[in-house]
């Protein structure tokens, strides 16, 4: 059962006080992290201390983007859309980062913009959902050295966002649990409590998930999924993203077309303008 979340004068009012945090708020603190992380690849590398510092704060980007990329699977218009200039701007960073001399390693905007595309086609439901097997396979594939393309987070990414995918149909089920245990109108209850379920069951996805990558990584450290995520000690700050998703409230907070592409440019640019800066300064 899928509720339309983008009506945000319907929720407002009933939530707890203290889901504070906006889409717009969350995708700062995961452009600042992600940033600061950057800064780290760019100038510190022979600081270890410090670059791990910087990495370590870095971790709590990509569940975040991950995190609302899967809000936009369920509010997005246009899902096709929405996934695909994720994609592109996944190619054009791949692009900038092969031009400034690192590589290709594929980057987390590719990595989204799979995951939203799989995620919408299975959503459909239709004769077109088993399509959302490609960009699944194309993600785990990405761990694996000899297959050409790349994400960023491989199998780990795919399995985070489809937690969070489930994470919000977990909160409607326990709404319609709770509902039916307590006889509370459910309209009322979806106001008032259902982004808070949500919330908590992403949390635990994200504890979870990690919890068992962290074990799994130590029992087999030359696994193929472990070939795109950083050290296993490093990796295991992400769970720090659960702290702002736990006060997410649902609204979509500044939105409209210049701060969308702000934020759309400003990954490909702040790389450049980080290499750049970096090879002055060497």
């Amino acid at each position: 059962m899928k509720t339309n979340l983008s009506k945000e004068g319907n929720t407002i009012s009933l939530q707890p006080k203290y889901l504070v945090l906006s889409h717009f708020t969350l995708l700062i603190i995961a452009t600042l992290t992600m940033t600061i992380n950057h800064i780290g690849v760019f100038f510190f590398q022979d600081d270890t201390d410090l670059v791990l510092l910087l990495f370590t704060i870095g971790r709590v980007a990509f569940p975040l983007y991950a995190f609302m990329a899967i809000q936009g699977v369920y509010k997005s218009s246009n899902n096709l859309e929405y996934s695909l200039r994720l994609i592109v701007l996944g190619l054009l960073i791949d692009l900038v980062l092969y031009l400034s001399g690192h590589g290709y390693a594929g980057n987390a905007m590719f990595e989204l913009g799979l995951g939203v595309l799989g995620l919408s086609l299975l959503n459909r439901k239709d004769g077109y959902s088993f399509l959302g097997l490609i960009p699944a396979i194309i993600m785990v594939m990405s761990d694996f050295d000899a297959f050409p393309i790349k994400a960023e987070y491989g199998t780990y990414g795919l399995i985070l966002m489809l937690g969070f995918y489930y994470a919000e149909k977990f909160g409607e089920d326990y709404i319609d649990y709770y509902s039916n245990l307590t006889k509370i109108d459910r309209d009322y209850l979806i106001k008032a409590k259902l982004r808070k379920y949500q919330n908590i069951f992403a949390v635990i996805v994200l504890v979870m998930i990690s919890i068992v990558f962290a074990v799994f990584s130590m029992l087999y450290p030359n696994a193929f999924y472990v070939n795109n995520m950083m050290t296993l000690h490093i990796q295991d700050y992400a769970l720090f993203a659960g702290v702002f998703i736990f006060f997410y409230s649902g609204k979509q907070g500044v939105h409209n077309a210049i701060t969308q592409g702000i934020f759309y440019l400003y990954y490909p640019l702040h790389i450049l303008f980080l290499f750049y800066l970096s090879t002055l300064l060497s």
